[in-house]
């Protein structure tokens, strides 16, 4: 059963300015969520700005979107003295002079430079942090600082963050939870998958086991590479959908799926040439074994959203996504190409409980996690920052 769409609400609190921040100039990582965010916000009526390093692929994309891009901010996280100085000087005028009524941080070089501007320059505006990624950092100098006097709220991504040891000395009112959220209308079971697999020459029967996560180190492709080439073997019809970023990884891959006799059933994406809804609806599972520097998981929200089961590494915020689908679908801690194997055959030999885990992964979606839900959310704590 499908959910609807959360109703459109009357705005709680009158329009606001909103400045968010964030010193990257790649879309990746905080990126994508941050735009979808402001766009969202957009669309309930407030006025956001948004400050990014210019130059590079972020700026592309937020052009794209047509995005309020903020000038005479650096931002650059390269260490500079005298250009980290100037910036906080330039964010003080233009909170004044743009009547900004928030600041939204969203990395730890915005975060602090919103800090120290608003002491130096007297300011009265709340600032709000977003922590993108799950797990404890290492100590930074100041964190004291930082989430104390620095900090009015502090946004995290799951139940589990609110233990986290930097939040030892937070009182629990300014310490919230907002899920990361998915467009469900982007992403939904009805969208086809089938021009996909004709471009890639897979028979529309055939199932197919995906993974989405960039070709590096750290992400799980040694393991899920001789996995798959064991699915392979007992399973040959299965094709394997595998997309991320280019790397020299991916030459490894090739190779370990050659060796294994199944590169033929292997379609490697570097690129975004297939509208990216469409990929997912390619697949008929997928697998994510670890998180990357965005710490939603972006990719299962988007997998489960589209009515596919994810089998998750029980990592970051992965536990409170996918468990309550069915605890079955998460992979413990280090898990073994050899039990990764068989959960994926599982899956691929039994049609019938892939679709039933599929409808409970985006209702799960629906109700916990659409983008609609987070950016109510997240107004509601504006309203109640700003006492509008």
């Amino acid at each position: 059963m499908d959910f609807p769409p959360l109703p459109v609400r009357v705005l709680p609190v009158p329009s606001l300015t909103i400045l968010h921040l964030l010193t990257s100039d790649r879309w990746t990582g905080a990126a994508q969520p941050v735009c979808s965010l402001v766009q969202g916000l957009r669309g309930r009526g407030h006025r956001v700005l948004l400050g990014i390093v210019a130059g590079k692929s972020l700026e592309r994309h937020c052009r794209e979107m047509g995005l309020d891009l903020v000038e005479g901010l650096n931002l650059s996280r390269r260490f500079s003295p005298i250009k980290h100085w100037v910036d906080k000087g330039a964010l003080a005028d233009l909170v004044r002079s743009e009547g900004v009524d928030l600041l939204h941080c969203h990395l730890s070089h915005d975060h602090w430079l919103a800090g120290i501007a608003r002491e130096l320059h007297r300011l009265t505006t709340p600032i709000v942090r977003t922590l993108h990624r799950v797990g404890d950092p290492r100590r930074q100098l100041g964190e004291r600082l930082l989430w104390g006097r620095f900090t009015d709220a502090v946004v995290v991504l799951a139940e589990s963050c609110r233990h986290e040891r930097r939040f030892a000395n937070l009182s629990p009112d300014r310490l919230h939870v907002i899920h990361g959220g998915v467009d469900i209308e982007q992403f939904h079971p009805r969208v086809p998958g089938i021009r996909v697999r004709e471009s890639l020459g897979i028979p529309p029967q055939a199932p197919v086991a995906g993974m989405i996560a960039h070709f590096k180190a750290g992400r799980g492709w040694r393991t899920a590479v001789p996995a798959f080439a064991e699915v392979h073997r007992r399973n040959p019809g299965v094709h394997f959908l595998l997309a991320g970023g280019h790397s020299r990884l991916v030459k490894w891959i090739r190779a370990e799926m050659e060796a294994a006799g199944c590169l033929a059933q292997t379609h490697i994406l570097t690129d975004r040439r297939h509208p990216w809804p469409e990929v997912l609806a390619a697949m008929d599972l997928s697998v994510w074994l670890a998180p990357g520097s965005e710490g939603s998981a972006r990719a299962v929200l988007e997998v489960m959203a589209t009515g596919r089961p994810v089998l998750a590494g029980a990592l970051g915020v992965a536990p409170e996504v996918v468990g309550p689908v069915d605890e079955s679908l998460l992979l413990p801690a280090g898990v073994t190409a050899a039990q990764l194997a068989e959960a994926v055959e599982n899956l691929v030999r039994d049609p019938a409980r892939r679709m039933a885990l599929g409808e409970s992964a985006r209702a799960r979606i629906v109700e916990h996690y659409a983008l609609a839900r987070q950016v109510m959310e997240t107004e509601d704590l504006y309203g109640r920052l700003t006492g509008l």
